[in-house]
């Protein structure tokens, strides 16, 4: 987290719901106070039908759509 703040440019978290990482890392977002404002400061996307590596092609392409929203709305502050 510490990096992500010192880096101070936009991200975007995009979440699969079939995926035990993907909820651990809610879990421990939800108990700090820091993940929470760097989530609620940036972007955060869940796809809760995708597994862990987003391995159906319909889920990849709204990885990509998702991304590409995601630079275009973040422009030059990336």
């Amino acid at each position: 987290l510490a990096d992500l703040q010192r880096a101070a440019k936009p991200a975007l978290i995009v979440l699969s719901g079939r995926d035990f990482v993907a909820h651990e890392f809610e879990q421990v977002c939800r108990d700090q106070p820091g993940w929470q404002q760097f989530l609620a400061a940036n972007g955060v996307q869940h796809l809760p039908e995708a597994d862990h590596t987003f391995s159906g092609a319909r889920h990849r392409d709204e990885v990509a759509r998702l991304s590409l929203n995601w630079c275009e709305t973040v422009g030059g502050q990336i």
